[in-house]
């Protein structure tokens, strides 16, 4: 009878034990189900109550925004957000009141949680690349933290945005097999395809930097893992990206504590100031000798092999006192034991300025003129009529030119060639070079030339098994064709001071 009753005892035990599992099992399954269906729930019972008669469509977006939990996704080129509308709705869910605002156009709208995307519908008949649409998305680091900034580009092409500050990121007017790029700085790029998704998360890694790479310091080499002082490596294709007249220009922004300031864009004057972390000009070395800050600035990108920047004391102090700013430490280019290798690079580019100042007209200069005289108790230079003249323009003794525009042009072109060829036995390598640079200047005459030849020559020989020897040959020929400056208290006055300085109502050219 014991026994029976313990075998009782513990059934029931395990019949217990079954029953708080299975109303475990039911509370989770029901909060799953109630967060599955939350979003729903909020979008069919949120209502919202409106009034504004013609408005625009971007602010009535703004009102729901701040009157619920909705937030707004589109892009302004594709959607008429200055069209003016009419709301008036009283407790109405937000999928009537988008119905009412977009009616009888081609805008369509999805709701996902408290997200709203807003894009057009653009019909894909006959289109081979498939449907047309919207994409949104988030991206975040390998932590879950939202990267801001990031580029997102339609692989390709030049269609592409930028991640809002939480990450966030719309694509409207896609492909449904579009490849999708997303990169930044600091990080891998990632290709990730569409395949008829309309929202991805897209995590991005770390770039990481190979700790076996080897890195030129002092006299010799080490590697990267073996290192304790500041250095950084700027690697050889980053230097001929893009077409510059000088080195530093081609390092601007590649290499951290670097600071580089380019403060005169002239043809064959290019007067770039370089120094690491604040102080003053580092040593150059160029193939383990020191060099100049000409014969520097006047490398081709082309013939650079290593370029390195070493940062700290650390690092520095094989040098001595001479590198207390730092040392910039450039390889050039050598042979290899192998089969001739002949290597071109040309590219092309333009100048342009960033920012056009807005000049003044005839009239208020003159206007100017007589207050100035007038502060100083002067009579005034000009008369209310000889105002009117400059305003109307039916005067030619009365011209309003625009200096700037009519002396510089909006684009100035520049190209580069480069060819080397490169090889060699186990006897003699060898790398000859040869560049060619020009740039025109922005002067509508275009009589501002500057035109560079570099040749270069790596020869290394081996004698014997104990004994090499190196033969290096640089030569550079430089052609320049500019206007003379005149000196003004110390200071160059060239042909931007001249068109600062003009006034507007001097007369283009003379009748003769």
């Amino acid at each position: 009878m014991q026994k029976n009753r313990t075998r009782r005892s513990e059934t029931k035990r395990v019949l217990h034990k079954i029953w708080k599992i299975m109303r475990l099992s039911v509370f989770l399954l029901v909060l799953f189900v109630a967060q599955a269906f939350s979003t729903v729930t909020y979008s069919q019972q949120k209502l919202l109550t409106i009034k504004m008669q013609g408005a625009k469509v971007i602010d009535v977006l703004n009102k729901i925004e701040n009157e619920s939990e909705f937030f707004f996704l589109f892009n302004q080129k594709l959607l008429d957000v200055e069209r003016q509308v009419n709301v008036d709705v009283k407790d109405e869910n937000i999928g009537n009141i988008l119905t009412d605002i977009f009616e009888k156009t081609n805008v369509t709208y999805l709701i996902k949680d408290r997200q709203i995307v807003l894009t057009t519908d653009i019909s894909s008949a006959g289109n081979d690349q498939g449907q047309q649409k919207a994409v949104t998305g988030k991206v975040t680091d390998s932590s879950g933290s939202s990267l801001p900034g990031v580029s997102a580009v339609v692989k390709g092409t030049t269609i592409g945005v930028i991640t809002d500050n939480n990450g966030n990121f719309l694509i409207s007017n896609i492909p449904d097999n579009a490849i999708l790029v997303f990169s930044f700085v600091g990080m891998k790029s990632q290709e990730v395809k569409v395949d008829g998704k309309t929202s991805l998360n897209i995590v991005l890694a770390e770039e990481t930097i190979g700790i076996e790479e080897v890195v030129a310091i002092g006299y010799g080499t080490q590697k990267r893992v073996n290192l304790t002082g500041s250095i950084s490596r700027i690697k050889a294709e980053e230097l001929t990206s893009v077409s510059v007249p000088t080195v530093t220009q081609a390092i601007m922004g590649k290499a951290a504590g670097v600071f580089i300031k380019n403060v005169n864009g002239q043809p064959g004057e290019s007067k770039t100031t370089y120094n690491i972390r604040g102080f003053g000009t580092p040593l150059l070395i160029i193939d383990g000798l020191p060099a100049s800050d000409n014969d520097f600035k006047q490398l081709d990108p082309n013939d650079i092999q290593d370029f390195s920047v070493l940062k700290d004391a650390a690092s520095a102090a094989v040098y001595g006192s001479r590198a207390g700013n730092g040392v910039i430490l450039v390889t050039t280019k050598r042979g290899s034991i192998s089969d001739a290798k002949v290597t071109y690079t040309g590219n092309y580019a333009v100048q342009f300025f960033n920012v056009v100042p807005d000049f003044v007209n005839s009239e208020q200069y003159a206007r100017m003129e007589n207050l100035s005289n007038y502060n100083q108790g002067l009579a005034p230079i000009w008369s209310e009529d000889q105002l009117k003249k400059f305003a109307d323009g039916t005067d030619p003794r009365y011209p309003n030119n625009n200096w700037w525009n009519e002396t510089l042009r909006k684009y100035a072109p520049q190209k580069q060639h480069n060819i080397n060829v490169q090889g060699g036995t186990d006897k003699v390598t060898y790398f000859v070079s040869g560049g060619f640079f020009t740039q025109e200047a922005q002067a509508r005459s275009n009589d501002t030339k500057y035109n560079k030849y570099n040749l270069r020559s790596n020869l290394d020989i081996t004698l014997s098994k104990k004994l090499k020897m190196g033969i290096d040959i640089s030569l550079l020929y430089q052609d320049f064709k500019g206007p003379l400056y005149q000196m003004e208290r110390g200071e160059k006055f060239g042909t931007m001071g001249a068109i600062f300085r003009a006034r507007p109502y001097f007369p283009l050219s003379f009748p003769d």
